[in-house]
């Protein structure tokens, strides 16, 4: 098939209509020559970029460098990916294109201006063509509600927000409505209430917990099935952790997560339910942790200031008093998973092309009834007796256990390499406390590469469903990073009951690097 080109004529040197200080780079040309642009299937290229690097008012050699890889701007003509648009614009004076323009490695949103072009009708067409080629089958222009939590993590979501985000939602001509949480469960209260039809995406710019905000809120509807299933949560990391996001994005940087916002995949993934004696049901879609993690979790708040440097300090505390956890535990599942296997599995999964991954029917569920709250716990609540689909035992060395649905707990390290989305299982990670000094923090110090998964103290398998009972009073429990009640708990996951944007419809790890993109 022939990729039609788009040449556009101009106006003369002496009708040029354009402001400099409008124009970042001004393609502007002393002669006529017709501006002359193809949209191919790997992005927008500028035919005849060359004959106009010699002008005055053009500074188009970065832009060469950075689209154009090695090639020599001579040699070679303008190339914008298409992934890496972000809009175009025509208002009869101006071709404007917006697209993200990666420099050593750094990113940021930048525009093309091409000035002086007077054949509308056939550039009003690159403009559609543009549009069309830039998103494919996602949806462009979207309507976002944006969640903001000001205080949360390092105090710098509005930053991040107002000076990054913003500016490329507005480049994408998307409709923003923004709220700022204002008290602890803001965010819930929001969701519980929020139409959930009017919205294309829920956008959290926060760390984990405010997600879990969500989440909550709208499991908490009359409708409960279908707002999970409808309306999908975006994450821009501004909180200490930030592990969702670089597990769904592979990057903390706000400029490629909004990319991923726009141009991403919406994704079946699974939540968990949680359940505690006299307390309402709760739902985690990250984590939960028991022991020595969840003591450097919600143990540490005071220490947030310090980034996530805060949770090696208190994991090096606890692995050098030998800290025991003692509890029951049960499980619905195999209790330690074969390693060799779960890594055999993950490897056969991970291999699916977006462009197929695309053409899944994961999108927006009609047929789930809006009437209907969350399902039905298949395993019963903690309060309820065990059944012969239980296994149970005594750990009195239990040094930390961590339950996990996205491999990445914070920004590096990869506990759960093997965890996936919409599997229907919990990814679980235990440990004794009685490993010994120098074999605990090797453990410990090993999550980053994920090499802590081949080792024999390392237990790992994927469950259905837990219940722990502690031996002890008033040992600490962390969902998704928030503290809840001491006491037993039993948790159980649901298979894609949520929706979020991914990059490709998976998750990254150390077992799978790279963006594909």
């Amino acid at each position: 098939m022939s990729i039609p080109e788009y040449a556009l004529s101009r106006r003369s040197e002496g009708d040029r209509r354009i402001s400099r200080q409008t124009a970042r780079a001004m393609l502007l040309s002393g002669s006529e020559e017709p501006l002359r642009l193809v949209i191919e299937a790997t992005g927008l290229r500028i035919l005849n970029a060359r004959d106009y690097l010699n002008h005055p008012e053009v500074h188009l050699h970065a832009v060469m460098a950075t689209c154009c890889g090695s090639a020599r701007p001579r040699d070679a003509a303008l190339l914008i990916p298409l992934h890496d648009i972000v809009g175009c614009s025509y208002d009869r004076v101006l071709l404007t294109v917006r697209f993200i323009r990666r420099d050593n490695g750094k990113t940021r949103l930048d525009r093309l201006d091409f000035g002086g072009i007077i054949d509308d009708q056939r550039t009003q067409e690159l403009v559609r063509g543009l549009w069309a080629a830039a998103y494919g089958p996602v949806k462009p222009r979207k309507l976002f509600k944006v969640l903001l939590n000001p205080f949360g993590g390092t105090g710098k979501a509005k930053t991040i927000f107002h000076q990054i985000v913003a500016p490329m939602l507005e480049a994408a001509e998307c409709v923003v409505h923004i709220e700022e949480t204002r008290y602890r469960f803001h965010a819930r209260d929001i969701a519980e209430q929020i139409d959930v039809g009017r919205y294309d995406a829920i956008i959290c710019v926060s760390g984990d917990g405010l997600p879990h905000e969500v989440f909550n809120g709208l499991g908490r509807r009359k409708d409960a099935r279908y707002a999970l299933a409808n309306l999908p949560i975006g994450f821009i990391p501004a909180g200490s952790g930030n592990g969702a996001a670089r597990s769904i994005y592979n990057t903390h940087d706000p400029v490629e997560c909004t990319l991923s916002l726009l141009k991403g995949i919406e994704t079946p993934i699974d939540i968990m339910s949680v359940t505690q004696p006299g307390q309402p049901r709760l739902l985690a879609y990250f984590s939960i942790s028991y022991g020595v993690i969840a003591d450097c979790d919600v143990g540490t708040d005071n220490l947030r200031w310090m980034g996530p440097v805060r949770f090696d300090v208190r994991v090096i505390q606890r692995v050098l008093q030998a800290r025991a956890y003692p509890c029951t535990l049960s499980v619905v599942g195999r209790l330690q998973g074969d390693k060799a296997a779960m890594r055999a599995e993950f490897d056969t999964h991970v291999g699916t092309p977006r462009a197929q991954v695309a053409e899944l029917p994961i999108a927006r569920v009609a047929d789930v009834i809006s009437e209907e709250g969350l399902p039905p716990l298949k395993y019963g609540s903690v309060e309820d007796a065990l059944d012969s689909r239980w296994v149970t035992r005594e750990e009195r060395k239990m040094g930390t256990l961590w339950a996990g649905l996205m491999p990445y707990m914070a920004a590096k390290p990869c506990v759960f390499p093997a965890a996936r989305p919409n599997t229907g299982a919990i990814d679980v990670m235990w440990m004794r406390s009685d490993n010994g000094l120098v074999a605990g923090l090797s453990a410990f110090s090993a999550v980053d590469k994920a090499a802590h998964y081949d080792a024999e103290l390392c237990n790992y398998g994927k469950w259905h469903a837990f219940r722990v009972v502690p031996h002890k009073k008033r040992e600490n429990w962390a969902i998704d990073g928030e503290p809840i009640p001491h006491g037993p708990v039993q948790v159980e996951v649901h298979k894609g009951l949520g929706r979020i944007i991914t990059v490709d419809g998976l998750y990254f790890s150390e077992w799978r690097k790279g963006n594909l993109t």
